[in-house]
């Protein structure tokens, strides 16, 4: 399995680390190390044991078997705070933040030495953040309060604060995912000067692109278990991919053609307020249609006036030949058109309650008695027909969703809207922070969908992954559709020069604003 033992300097070892949760093994004797002044990736897909693992090295859960050796010493008990003292710093995936505080204040949360009597010295504490600022090319006002935030900023911030404390281990999840290019560049520069100082970074990533990018060794887990170790010199995307998911990767995007059948859904002259104008387009029975555009461009806004989040200003919208009025959520659901957000965690799911409920609870008149009885057993039976059906890896539907991984909730938001019978899906970055192995199951979703004579409305940044997946294309530009066309008839390049006003200004001048649609800024 790679190189695991090729050398001894290891900073940090977890050996044969098990953990076991009620109905499930999350690890079976899962080993990992780490070279000082070495970035090392973590790679699995969502449910794989990354998380546990981490969350075992901060102290956040204890290991029932196993052993954790930093600097030649062994650990045992650590609790967070502890592993912060130890130069453990991790930064999560979802920002961890106080939203009604100050920049400055967030950045020095965790670290004493900038305080005086409980009190944050501002003038030291300022000095040392624009001096990390500098290093991560941040332009973000220290005093400004930190829900005014994008997500991309957000994140940086959780990055800064990190680095605030010089950690001698930097943990990053998914540090890029709600990063502009520019932000991801600037990022890649820092990890590379910390690499240089001695600082050793664990890099859990879903894009794997990028890992070969930025890191030294990378170490697979699948299913609790280590399944490769490997010098970055010695894999390739595609054995990395195999490792990942257990099986060779023919199509990254197993689109299925379908015959094109009536008209579902028409849009004509949508507008909605300085958001997007005079928009126009219809899907048909069994046909994906996509839309791209860059930050502003008004694509996500397009997807919430639809959903009845945001009011339109002028248009009609036409299901089944049938003009509507969508002034809700509700009214959108009763006619057959649904949303899947980006933010599935915030807006698609309820975390406190369980996998059955999330996918049962919005078709609760399915499951009603004449008198108001929920009938459990039959929404017991519509929920294990679903999990069996999309895969959806959870110990049982009486599991708390917030217990599953990123790949299962979005499975689980997509099966409740099946089980509503809706014929629209509008799906809003249908994969951001899902593993290559659920992103392809996800996809299939797509063709369950058109095959039972639905059809889905793809809005995404990720440009391959329309053309991977779509019948149509159409392009946003400041509000205004520049073009639609067929899918086979575009490419990535191309659909960049349209997103940007049709000029010819050069794809890497214009990534980062493509990137920037994901932080919820339009």
């Amino acid at each position: 399995m790679g190189d695991q033992n090729k050398s001894d300097n290891y900073i940090l070892e977890m050996r044969n680390i098990t953990k076991r949760f009620p109905g499930t093994s999350a690890l079976n004797e899962v080993s990992f190390n780490l070279r000082k002044g070495e970035v090392h990736a973590l790679v699995g897909e969502n449910g794989a044991g990354k998380s546990t693992l981490i969350k075992i090295l901060t102290g956040v859960y204890q290991p029932d078997s196993g052993e954790i050796i930093l600097n030649g010493q062994g650990l045992r008990h650590i609790n967070p705070a502890h592993s912060l003292r130890l130069g453990i710093h991790f930064v999560y995936q979802e920002p961890t933040l106080f939203s009604l505080t100050s920049v400055l204040e967030n950045l020095f949360l965790v670290d004493e030495t900038f305080y005086k009597r409980g009190i944050v010295q501002k003038e030291k504490a300022t000095k040392r953040a624009l001096a990390v600022f500098k290093e991560l090319n941040l332009h973000i006002n220290l005093s400004q309060f930190v829900y005014k935030l994008t997500r991309g900023e957000k994140q940086m911030i959780s990055i800064a604060r990190a680095m605030i404390s010089s950690p001698k281990i930097l943990v990053l999840d998914e540090p890029t995912a709600p990063l502009t290019r520019n932000e991801i560049e600037a990022l890649f520069k820092t990890i590379k000067v910390l690499r240089s100082q001695g600082v050793s970074i664990i890099y859990i990533s879903h894009r794997l692109e990028e890992i070969f990018e930025i890191a030294d060794r990378i170490t697979v887990i699948r299913n609790g278990k280590n399944v490769g170790f490997h010098s970055i010199k010695n894999i390739d995307l595609d054995t990395l991919i195999m490792e990942i998911v257990a099986t060779s990767i023919k199509k990254k995007f197993p689109k299925e053609k379908f015959a094109i059948g009536k008209e579902i859904i028409s849009v004509r002259g949508l507008s909605s307020n300085n958001d997007f104008r005079d928009i126009s387009f219809e899907i048909h029975e069994g046909e994906i249609f996509g839309v791209a555009g860059v930050v502003g461009s008004g694509k996500a806004a397009l997807g919430q006036v639809l959903f009845g989040l945001m009011p339109k200003t002028k248009g009609e919208i036409f299901v089944n030949g049938k003009k509507l009025e969508i002034k809700s959520s509700q009214d959108a659901i009763r006619e057959g058109i649904v949303l899947v957000p980006e933010d599935r965690r915030a807006h698609g799911v309820i975390s406190l309650m369980s996998v059955q409920d999330n996918i049962t609870v919005p078709n609760v008149d399915r499951f009603s008695t004449i008198g108001g009885w929920i009938q459990r057993n039959q929404t017991r039976k519509v929920s294990l027909d679903y999990v069996k059906r999309l895969s959806i890896q959870t110990p049982s539907i009486n599991q708390l969703i917030q217990f599953l991984s990123g790949g299962n909730q979005q499975k689980v938001v997509i099966a409740k809207w099946l089980c509503s019978k809706a014929k629209v899906f509008i799906f809003i970055e249908l994969t951001a922070g899902i593993d290559v192995g659920s992103k392809i199951e996800i996809y299939r979703l797509l063709n369950e969908i058109c095959r039972d004579g639905g059809c889905v409305l793809m809005i995404s940044s990720e440009f391959e992954e329309l053309l991977g997946m779509c019948d149509r294309i159409m392009v946003l530009y400041q509000g205004h559709i520049i073009t639609e066309k067929d899918a086979k008839d575009l490419n990535t390049q191309s659909i960049l020069r349209y997103a940007v006003g049709g000029d010819n200004r050069k794809v890497e001048e214009t990534e980062a604003v493509v990137k920037g649609g994901k932080n919820g800024s339009e």
